[in-house]
């Protein structure tokens, strides 16, 4: 169901009983101010000349003569059994009759004194007002004890008949209140609703337009709020689109700035295993097996290089072993190193050192430093790498080459630069921080690793990575 026929529906099932109970108070209000008539007639009527006329004349006092009251000949005695039954005659609006202390009726059309009334003015009070039946309906009568000492006045009783009004007039009141009621919801829930209608129109054309509009829905209530959330959520939805152009930007120029790298190291790897097939030059063996390694850290490079730039949040973490992660980058990097002629060391301590982090992930970046201190060393050299744990209870790796080493403006770029942006291009020195250093320094930042690039005490280029231990 729509929003306008679910209000016109909400305004008739609260307008009908919100109607009923108004009406019922005014009813209620209206017998009230019956009752009030009745008790301020009451107080105006106990005066000594009410006394006089009443005493002179009791059976008579207050109710009649009228000319539909029979005439005094055919009235029962007052002495009569209160139980004879009385002749009918038309009621008054208003009409009283005398009592005396006995409660015996000093009229013979008087009506039997109520028993109600009776006990109540027995228990001590001097005034007491109760609802009778009518054939109209429910009126009200008051009860009051004179205190005039043996007189056949000594109690009076007041009847106040109902007002009765057509019933036309009972029903269009109800009528009218009820569509008064009906038309004030409709019309405070009007404004509500073009509200909502206009929200959902500027929500479909914001989301038509990549949510560049806000929407301006003013206000300070529930509505409003709704409003301001679609904003925020809209605005979010904005950010989350521009870091996702961003990254598809940064992996096409990476991809565009890479494209050669790859493709160079792969013709000249096709050039050489060709000569060696045909044994025209058994001196490209070496040469083949860097080409090879260098396309195959380049592939590696590029697939981490995206993970990273399409990952919104941290990667997985798992418990990862470093003793046997070190010695496999070691032995993966065995055959470039010598066909490179430089010789890996490994120093690795007995104890297990595990930490918490994506095994893929660390190791690609251990392999890019081991490559680094292979790639740029001398003939002849050494990489070594050494897992220890530190005084303070920490991992430290430290991956060490006896090159010709770096300047020290070269070193204090790589540990300034801490942007990743994944299209970096290609280096020829550990200095310009390619992909692989790269890599290197958003993995660890990721994983909380801290990394620094600096000369050990011999002047060698050194790497380092220090961590938290599981």
């Amino acid at each position: 169901m729509k929003l306008r026929p679910r209000l016109l529906v909400t305004a008739l099932a609260v307008a009908l009983p919100l109607t009923i109970l108004l009406y019922a108070i005014n009813e209620h209000l209206h017998a009230r101010n019956q009752r009030l008539i009745l008790e301020r007639v009451v107080a105006s009527q106990l005066t000594d000349d009410t006394r006089e006329r009443c005493e002179s004349n009791p059976n008579w006092f207050l109710a009649g003569p009228r000319p539909d009251r029979p005439r005094p000949e055919v009235l029962a005695a007052p002495d009569a059994d209160v139980t004879a039954p009385r002749p009918p005659t038309q009621m008054l609006p208003l009409e009283y009759f005398a009592y005396d202390e006995a409660f015996s009726a000093m009229s013979s059309a008087a009506p039997r004194f109520p028993n109600d009334l009776r006990m109540e003015l027995r228990r001590g009070p001097k005034v007491v007002t109760t609802e009778f039946s009518t054939p109209e309906g429910t009126g009200w009568q008051t009860a009051v004890m004179t205190g005039w000492e043996r007189s056949p006045c000594a109690v009076l009783l007041y009847r106040l008949r109902p007002i009765v009004r057509p019933w036309y007039e009972r029903s269009g009141m109800f009528l009218a209140l009820f569509v008064a009621i009906l038309a004030a919801g409709l019309v405070a829930g009007g404004p509500l609703v073009l509200r909502v209608l206009r929200l959902g129109a500027e929500a479909r054309q914001s989301a038509g337009g990549e949510y560049q509009s806000t929407i301006s829905v003013g206000g300070r209530d529930e509505l409003s709020a709704v409003a301001f959330a679609f904003n925020e959520a809209a605005a979010d939805i904005r950010r989350r689109a521009t870091d996702v152009r961003d990254r598809d930007d940064s992996l096409r120029r990476y991809i565009a700035n890479t494209a050669d790298s790859v493709t160079t190291p792969l013709l000249a790897l096709e050039q050489r295993l060709a000569r060696l097939v045909d044994g025209r030059d058994p001196a490209d063996a070496a040469p083949a097996l860097v080409d090879a390694h260098s396309l195959a850290m380049r592939i590696q490079n590029l697939s981490v290089a995206a993970t990273l730039r399409m990952s919104l949040e941290s990667p997985a973490r798992d418990r990862v072993e470093l003793n046997a992660l070190v010695a496999r980058v070691a032995d993966r990097h065995a055959g470039f190193a010598r066909a490179r002629q430089v010789a890996i060391q490994t120093v690795i301590p007995p104890q297990p050192i595990v930490i918490a982090a994506d095994a893929a992930l660390i190791e690609q970046a251990i392999s890019n430093l081991v490559d680094n201190a292979i790639r740029y060393n001398r003939s002849g050299g050494q990489a070594v790498l050494t897992l220890d744990r530190t005084t303070d209870g920490r991992f430290s790796l430290r991956v060490t080459d006896d090159g010709p080493g770096a300047p020290d403006e070269t070193i204090a770029r790589l540990n300034a630069n801490r942007r990743f942006r994944g299209d970096e291009g290609k280096s020829g020195r550990p200095g310009e921080l390619g992909l692989g250093l790269a890599i290197v320094r958003e993995v660890s930042d990721r994983f909380g690793i801290k990394w620094a690039f600096r000369k050990n005490s011999k002047g060698w280029f050194e790497a380092e990575l220090t961590g938290t231990i599981a």
